[in-house]
């Protein structure tokens, strides 16, 4: 008898809610472990990408995780490597082949098209993901600065022995420039496909939003239920 009180009525309710709550917020969390080396990034200038190019057997789809770190804190949070020795920003990228996907992928590149970037960039590398050790990324054959007199235009690394398989992911890969972040193009390629995305974007990584809409959409809820009890 007691269980059937309007109070355990809304208790049942309150549970079934946090249930659902949490089963929708899993692919935000775990996608959000990728990105513990981010906390220490530019506010507003680190992101998550999804990229898709091909059809059928040709078909690549990935994600690209970025982030921008003000001069002389990359080697805070990884330890060293910067090309600059703390003196210049540092691009992030590192690429996601995802499960879904039907070719490994085979080079990364980023656009340096405003000049502003290209004309000043400098050093171009890589590194082991020291989150996740346990996964070790691809490493790159081959990182370059392709440059066109006067300019830099790209930053391209070269994954073509082994490819990044399916379902992997790349090394965190980084080039550093004094000139501070905007908005440039990134070509994801599985051998022949392509798939194009813009980088270094100022808005809010995609599982944060979602992480919101679904809170706020929880909440909502629970309060009509509660006062409908």
């Amino acid at each position: 008898m007691v269980a059937n009180t309007p109070y355990y009525g809304r208790l049942r309710v309150l549970i079934w809610a946090c249930a659902i709550f949490g089963f929708f917020s899993i692919p935000a969390i775990l996608h959000a472990e990728l990105l513990n080396y981010f906390g220490s990034a530019m506010s507003g200038w680190h992101n998550t990408v999804a990229v898709s190019g091909g059809v059928g057997s040709s078909l690549v789809n990935a994600t690209v995780e970025y982030a921008v770190y003000s001069p002389g804190v990359f080697d805070q949070v990884f330890g060293g490597g910067d090309p600059s020795h703390g003196t210049q920003y540092v691009y992030c990228y590192q690429v996601f082949d995802a499960s879904t996907s039907k070719k490994a992928v085979s080079k990364y590149n980023v656009g340096l098209g405003t000049g502003i970037i290209g004309a000043r960039a400098m050093g171009i590398g890589e590194l082991s993901d020291p989150y996740v050790p346990s996964k070790p990324g691809t490493a790159s054959n081959t990182s370059v600065l392709v440059y066109a007199n006067p300019l830099y235009t790209s930053a391209t690394w070269t994954l073509s022995s082994p490819n990044i398989p399916i379902g992997g992911k790349s090394d965190i890969l980084f080039f550093a420039s004094p000139a501070a972040p905007n908005l440039e193009p990134s070509t994801v390629y599985g051998g022949a496909s392509v798939a194009s995305g813009s980088v270094a974007s100022p808005i809010p990584e995609p599982s944060t939003l979602l992480s919101l809409m679904i809170a706020a959409g929880f909440y909502i809820f629970v309060r009509r239920i509660w006062s409908a009890s």
